[in-house]
C-alpha cells in the first residue's frame, strides 16, 4: 500500500467508507448516533482509538498502565465532543508471553479508573500473538447538553487551552532517562501526565452549550490548532509566552538557552489531552465560571483571526505562520 498520510487516509476513509447519519465527520473526535438516553434526552457519542506498546507508550510498558492510558484517550475524546462517558469496549492482543498476574493487574487498574470516571465495560474480545501489547477501545456517551464539534469557529472567537503544556512530551523524555536533571518530583509529576494523562471528562459538558469549536490535544497545540484551522477554513494566532505551564516544565523551559524556542517546542509535543477550544468573547466569564466548577483550569492563549492557517507571535511579538505538524502515525 503506498504511504499517504495518516490524515490523507482518514480522509479517504470518510469519503468512501463513513455511515450517513451515524457520523458527524470521520475528522472529528467522534461519530453521534441519533439515540436518546434513557430521559429522552442528548444523543449517544461513540469514540475509538487504540494504545499499543513502543508507540504510546515505552516497549516494557505493564498491561494495566497501556490499559489504563488507552482508556483516558478514549475518555479525553468524549470530553471534547461534549459527552458524559457511560460505557466501553475493550479489545486486547496479549504477546504470547503475557501471564495471569498481567491480566490481573490489567483488571484492577482499569477498575479504579471505571470508578473515578463514572464509566463501565460492556464487552469486548482478547487474542494472543507474536505482536506487541495493543489495546483498542470503543467508548460511548450522552451529551446531553449540545455536541461540540472542530468546525465552528468564527473570526474573532478567543482560543482557550485547559490545563497545561507540554507535561506529555516531557513525561516521554522522563521516562526515556533523558531529564535527570530536574528535581525528582518534577520527574515524578512529568512521568505520571504521559502514562496517565488526566482526560478533561467535567469540563468538556460543561463546556459543550458555550464554545464554537473543540478538540482534544493529542498530538501537539500546534498540529490540534491546525485541525481546527483546516475544519473551519479559517486561521487561528497563538501566543506562546501565554501557554500554561506546570511548574515541573516551567523548570525544563527556564533551563533551555531559548526560552521562547523551548515554549515553541513544548506546543509542538503530543500527549497533553487537554482541551483546546474556541468562543465568543462575550463568553470569557461564563467559561471561567465552568472552569471553575471543573475544577480545572483554562488559559486564553489566542484569537480566531481572517484568513487559512495557524499563526504564532514569534519573539519579536509579530505574526508569523508556522507548521502545523505535529505526531502522525505514517
Amino acid at each position: 500500500m503506498t504511504k499517504s498520510g495518516e490524515f490523507s487516509f482518514i480522509a479517504k476513509l470518510a469519503r468512501d467508507l463513513a455511515a450517513p447519519g451515524a457520523s458527524l465527520s470521520l475528522g472529528d473526535d467522534g461519530a453521534v448516533i441519533t439515540q436518546k438516553d434513557m430521559h429522552g434526552k442528548g444523543a449517544l457519542v461513540a469514540v475509538a482509538d487504540m494504545a499499543q506498546a513502543g508507540v504510546h507508550a515505552l516497549s516494557d510498558v505493564s498491561a494495566a498502565d497501556l490499559a489504563r492510558k488507552a482508556l483516558r484517550m478514549n475518555l479525553s475524546d468524549l470530553a471534547a465532543m461534549g459527552a458524559v462517558p457511560a460505557y466501553y469496549l475493550q479489545t486486547i492482543s496479549w504477546p504470547h508471553d503475557h501471564d495471569a498476574a498481567a491480566q490481573d493487574d490489567l483488571v484492577r487498574g482499569l477498575a479504579q479508573d471505571q470508578k473515578a470516571f463514572g464509566i463501565a465495560l460492556i464487552g469486548g474480545d482478547t487474542i494472543a500473538g507474536p505482536g506487541p501489547l495493543c489495546v483498542s477501545i470503543t467508548a460511548l456517551g450522552w451529551a446531553n447538553e449540545g455536541i461540540t464539534r472542530r468546525h465552528g469557529m468564527q473570526v474573532g472567537d478567543d482560543v482557550w487551552l485547559s490545563g497545561t503544556t507540554g507535561d506529555g512530551f516531557l513525561g516521554l523524555q522522563v521516562a526515556e532517562g533523558q531529564l535527570d536533571f530536574l528535581p525528582a518530583d518534577a520527574q515524578a509529576v512529568l512521568a505520571r501526565h504521559y502514562h496517565f494523562p488526566e482526560p478533561r471528562v467535567r469540563l468538556g459538558p460543561l463546556l459543550a452549550p458555550h464554545v464554537n469549536a473543540m478538540i482534544d490535544i493529542s498530538d501537539g497545540v500546534l498540529a490540534d490548532a491546525g485541525h481546527l484551522c483546516a475544519d473551519a477554513d479559517s486561521g487561528l494566532v497563538l501566543c506562546p509566552d501565554a501557554m500554561p505551564l506546570s511548574d515541573a516544565a516551567r523548570l525544563w523551559v527556564q533551563g533551555q538557552e531559548d526560552e521562547y524556542a523551548a515554549r515553541l517546542s513544548l506546543m509542538g509535543g503530543g500527549d497533553d489531552y487537554e482541551l483546546l477550544f474556541t468562543a465568543p468573547v462575550e463568553k470569557r466569564k461564563t467559561i471561567k465560571q465552568l472552569a471553575c466548577d471543573a475544577q480545572t483550569p483554562v488559559t486564553r492563549i489566542g484569537t480566531a483571526c481572517e484568513g487559512v492557517g495557524l499563526f504564532i507571535r514569534d519573539a519579536a511579538g509579530q505574526v508569523v505562520g508556522v507548521n502545523a505538524a505535529g505526531f502522525t502515525h505514517f
